[in-house]
């Protein structure tokens, strides 16, 4: 049933993000999807993105259901996405990701997890409010 919602949340976001970017070519992978322990969860995260550049960004979970949502997406993703959902010159990035950048990653992480949750509340009958999207380390 978990890789149920899941499936629901990920198609929703996926229908929200091809409509702002107008573009057919976003998708999103879940990996495997299983329960594991935070710390377990830690170790994974910098095993597999520390030395890659990755950001992430994490929304908090409220109401009936309580919990957080993580976002990591290494830096040329990143940056490819900005360009994808805003023009293109808009971002120098010839040093990194800019801080507009990361702005604009944050509203991508927003449009994700509303559009996420909303599919979650609708299967579950539970009421699911996101925060707001934050940079880690912020």
């Amino acid at each position: 049933r978990i890789k149920e919602f899941i499936k629901q949340g990920r198609s929703a976001s996926i229908q929200a993000l091809r409509s702002v970017a107008q573009s057919e070519n976003i998708d999103l992978r879940f990996s495997e999807t299983r329960l594991q322990s935070f710390e377990r969860l830690k170790r994974s995260v910098e095993k597999h993105f520390a030395a890659s550049g990755a950001h992430a960004f994490t929304v908090q979970l409220d109401q009936e259901l309580q919990g957080n949502m993580l976002l990591i997406i290494t830096e040329p993703s990143l940056i490819k996405l900005a360009g994808l959902m805003y023009d293109p010159d808009r971002f120098d990035n010839s040093g990194g990701a800019s801080s507009e950048t990361i702005s604009a990653i944050r509203e991508v992480t927003n449009l994700i997890s509303v559009s996420f949750t909303n599919a979650m509340s609708k299967l579950t009958g539970s009421r699911i409010l996101p925060g707001a999207p934050l940079h880690m380390p912020e």
